[in-house]
């Protein structure tokens, strides 16, 4: 059973002396990435979070749905956390994107074991074949849901801009409704499936920026994802 006591939504400010648990996972290799900073990021206690109030978890988690499905129900219920942050690979991108919501599915793509959730549901054009890149199929027709975090992420997005005018950070952050259908909005509608604290983040490559500086805003948002929990 996933924490008897765990609440949803934000936390009365009385609860902010309490010393808390805030878990943030990273993924590891997939595709042709041969490092992937969302793990590279936070890794060893490297995410110096100033907030005395709390006590950091990291998690590696593979690219893998299976994985998912197993590992996010266990951290929920071992740490019950105040705040649960997944970090994943926008490799492309050129800013910090911050998720408001996830759906739950279609989920077409095969992960690091070749396996997806929703396998079942491609359906192939009459001349295309299974090994055709990058996806030679479409979706049958179905209705899939959607759940959104109870965290003010414009607030967040709006201090990440603040913080970029005045020097402390070099990458722009924005907000997402778009995670991407892949592992990490699985990741991510997996966890709000058990509790609307949790949040993803979408970071850029380390051919666009430096780790440091991902680092850098990471640090900072998730100071203010902890702080928006109690306002």
């Amino acid at each position: 059973m996933i924490g008897a006591d765990l609440k949803m939504g934000k936390l009365d400010s009385l609860e902010y002396g309490a010393r808390r648990n805030v878990v943030i996972t990273g993924f590891g290799l997939f595709r042709d990435h041969l490092v992937n900073p969302s793990w590279e990021a936070i890794k060893d206690n490297s995410l110096k979070i100033d907030r005395s109030n709390v006590n950091i978890i990291t998690k590696q988690i593979s690219v893998a749905y299976g994985e998912v499905d197993r590992v996010v129900s266990e951290l929920w219920e071992e740490y019950n956390p105040l705040l649960m942050v997944h970090i994943g690979l926008a490799a492309h991108e050129s800013c910090i994107r911050i998720e408001q919501s996830a759906r739950t599915g279609p989920y077409l793509h095969d992960d690091v074991l070749k396996d997806a959730p929703h396998k079942h549901l491609r359906v192939y054009s009459p001349d295309s074949r299974k090994d055709d890149p990058p996806y030679p199929y479409t979706c049958r027709p179905c209705e899939f849901a959607s759940r959104s975090t109870c965290i003010d992420v414009d607030k967040i997005c709006e201090g990440m801009t603040e913080a970029l005018r005045e020097g402390r950070v070099c990458i722009p952050t924005k907000k997402s409704n778009d995670a991407g259908l892949y592992v990490c909005e699985y990741i991510y509608q997996k966890s709000l499936s058990i509790c609307d604290r949790s949040v993803f983040i979408h970071i850029p490559g380390t051919e666009r920026f430096k780790l440091e500086d991902i680092r850098a805003s990471l640090k900072i948002i998730v100071e203010m994802l902890i702080d928006d929990l109690y306002s």
